[in-house]
């Protein structure tokens, strides 16, 4: 990141930059103790709405930000509800062996008899893993509708009824390499991914091939804001918007596989398939709920899959 995108940010505003990086832990208790010394901050979705729900973060005016009308409707919505703005997307994506034929339909496919015990999923550290809950309340109304019929939360249970009749299919992976050796020992046929690994994966298996299996992409966004202690305001403001310039969001795609949130970069952007039919279909995560319930979904999650 250093490479791609701080010193070009340092050079082009002269500007000195003090690069510090948290791990997941100690940047939860520095949320939780409302301690985020810094001019400009880069979280995960999840954790930026923790700290926005803290009030960590300074408001922003959005106008000062001439790249922010290049996000989509729905990106400048979560930007202005959450109070930072979007910067970079994983989206889910089905990794599978060229053999399935899985370019047509849609992700109910997961539930198909022929992939019993043959199905990877990540585990709950990874940042989309709320999607396969999503994934679970959507086929439950699927199948009784025959159409989508919306993505909320408002009851989980069918969600997870949904997951304890794939369970005898699944395998839970822990990181990148032990998928990838997963599919070399013919253990697995397809699994549920996000798009870097997607990215990854193919590139260094050339059996794979992955698709979105259908309209609907859950999506989980990178998120920058702006800490309520910030010194240097002026050089804050011109990150995120520098964050969101075309050139910049090309080069993070390009070079660290971070797929742009800039829609006049998404047109022309190599790893545009991750996105399934375009950004369009993109499906926001409630993270406010998510995060209220997660240890409940987590004990939940493992009594099925554990």
């Amino acid at each position: 990141m250093s490479k791609e995108i701080i010193k070009p940010y340092s050079k082009k505003y002269k500007v000195s930059v003090n690069q510090q990086t948290d791990s997941t832990s100690s940047l939860h208790q520095r949320i939780d103790k409302k301690d985020l010394n810094a001019d400009v901050i880069e979280l995960n979705q999840s954790d930026t709405v923790a700290a926005n729900d803290k009030q960590l973060f300074k408001k922003i005016d959005f106008k000062k930000l001439k790249n922010f009308k290049y996000l989509s409707s729905d990106n400048q919505k979560l930007a202005k509800k959450t109070n930072s703005i979007p910067y970079s997307v994983e989206t889910t994506n089905i990794v599978y062996n060229k053999g399935n034929n899985l370019e047509n339909g849609d992700f109910t496919r997961l539930w198909d008899q022929q992939n019993d015990g043959k199905i990877a999923l990540p585990d709950t550290e990874n940042s989309l893993w709320p999607a396969i809950i999503y994934m679970g309340i959507d086929y439950s109304r699927f199948r009784s509708t025959s159409s989508y019929v919306g993505h909320d939360f408002a009851d989980e249970g069918p969600a997870l009824a949904a997951l304890k009749e794939l369970q005898p299919k699944v395998m839970i992976y822990d990181n990148v390499a032990e998928l990838s050796k997963l599919f070399k020992d013919g253990r697995v046929n397809l699994a549920v991914v996000d798009s870097d690994t997607a990215i990854t994966l193919k590139k260094n298996i050339s059996s794979l091939n992955s698709t979105t299996l259908g309209l609907n992409v859950y999506a989980n966004y990178q998120m920058a804001a702006i800490p309520k202690n910030c010194q240097n305001i002026k050089a804050a403001y011109q990150y995120l918007d520098y964050r969101l310039s075309q050139s910049v969001q090309s080069r993070a795609s390009k070079k660290m596989q971070a797929l742009p949130v800039n829609q006049s970069v998404q047109k022309i952007d190599s790893n545009y398939a991750t996105y399934g039919s375009g950004s369009d279909y993109l499906v926001t995560m409630d993270y406010e709920y998510i995060n209220a319930q997660r240890n409940k979904l987590i004990k939940e999650w493992n009594q099925i899959f554990k």
